[in-house]
């Protein structure tokens, strides 16, 4: 809108007090955008609430009085020493188009790995908008192209060597999309199905489990050498999905998972199991795939607050995330390994680590696991709880023989 308004739009001299407001107010845009960069935060809801629109207003009113030349930002950009420039704005909307393609592709690839990566990020998406811009002007203006009139068979040549193999991986990746679109809609149609149905369940499994928690209390029998009744389990849809094999395993836990469950929402689930006198002893906490812990102040506060709460008295076993897909898979996994320096009381249940090497007992979205999957991500859960209690409890006979 602004662009069309700007064609057309009447440009008469400016007086000294207009001249002298864009100048001072120049300054204060950028400085304001460049701030904004390393101020705004995807995950704040500030961002969605005012945010956007506010940077929207501001880039409107920074385009103006940039491409102006009337001010001396304006008439500067239109130097032919800064020719380079236009040729970039000439481009910039090829740019925009392939910078994620060609970011995405970096990092589903493993290439981010590589030095420098960021240098060839730039240069492959240079290269392929040059490439797309050459093929659009062939179409367009329907005649080959030309370097200063000559060269044709070697411009053609050249242009052709980049277009096949790009229309031929197009026609790969639209066939690869055409195929699988029937099985992803199958897959998301089942994984939804069943966690809804867990969560329908949830409430009246966990009311029966803490029956039979109270039966078993009245007529209890010699212990077992390590007690595993009665484990409250908070976590994520991949524990929801999985909440029927944990019951196998874990006879007469409580579980309270939800879909789309993100650290900050164990705090309250705790404190309403506890008030429901179903915070046991042992606790199974699973969160962390639906968004970042560690970087983040406001997380990194929820997670301490939750531990916290629950103590250094009972056993946390917290289970770390397998999202590959995902910028912060790495960050909170690492963030989790170290929280148990400060944490004696937390032990880690490797879920990355078995079911990176299996990966066959995902789903189709490569997170929540399917049937196998979850038998063995409640059997992780039961064998790790089990051999840790163990050996506090082993350490703690030999305490007091000592």
């Amino acid at each position: 809108m602004l662009g069309l308004w700007w064609v057309d739009h009447p440009r008469a001299r400016l007086g000294k007090y207009r001249m002298l407001l864009g100048y001072l107010a120049w300054p204060v845009l950028v400085g304001a955008s460049i701030a904004a960069y390393f101020i705004f935060d995807g995950q704040s809801a500030y961002v969605y609430e005012w945010g956007m629109l506010a940077m929207t207003v501001l880039f409107c009113a920074l385009l103006l009085l940039t491409a102006d030349d009337r001010f001396f930002i304006g008439a500067a950009l239109e130097s032919p020493r800064m020719r380079w420039l236009g040729w970039l704005g000439k481009r910039s909307f090829g740019i925009y188009l392939w910078q994620y393609p060609v970011i995405y592709l970096f990092a589903k690839l493993g290439w981010t790995q590589l030095p420098y990566y960021a240098v060839l990020e730039i240069a492959a998406i240079l290269v392929l908008t040059v490439w797309s811009d050459a093929l659009a002007n062939v179409i367009t203006s329907r005649r080959l192209p030309a370097i200063n009139g000559r060269h044709v068979v070697t411009a053609c040549i050249f242009l052709t060597v980049f277009t096949l193999p790009g229309l031929a991986m197009m026609g790969f990746g639209g066939h690869a999309i055409a195929v699988s679109a029937d099985q992803k809609v199958s897959d998301t149609g089942e994984l939804q199905e069943k966690l809804a149905a867990n969560a329908a369940a949830q409430q009246a499994a966990n009311d029966q489990a803490a029956a039979g928690a109270a039966g078993q209390s009245e007529n209890a029998a010699a212990p077992a050498d390590v007690d595993l009744s009665g484990v409250a389990c908070i976590g994520d849809s991949v524990m929801l999905g999985s909440s029927g094999e944990l019951r196998k395993v874990l006879p007469g836990c409580i579980i309270d998972a939800e879909v789309s469950r993100y650290v900050g929402g164990g705090l309250d689930a705790a404190k309403q199991m506890d008030a429901q006198g179903r915070l046991g002893k042992n606790v199974v906490i699973a969160l962390g795939t639906n968004g970042p812990i560690a970087g983040y102040e406001k997380y990194e506060v929820q997670t301490r607050a939750l531990l916290e709460y629950l103590g250094p008295d009972r056993n946390i076993f917290w289970v770390n995330v397998y999202c590959p897909e995902l910028s912060w898979q790495q960050t909170n996994n690492d963030y989790l390994a170290n929280m148990v320096k400060d944490h004696p009381n937390v032990t880690i249940v490797d879920w990355y680590g078995l079911i990176s090497q299996h990966t066959d007992w995902l789903g189709g979205d490569g997170i929540h696991p399917n049937d196998e999957g979850t038998a063995a991500y409640a059997k992780l859960i039961h064998d790790t709880m089990e051999k840790t209690l163990a050996a506090k409890q082993s350490a703690a006979v030999d305490g007091k023989a000592s």
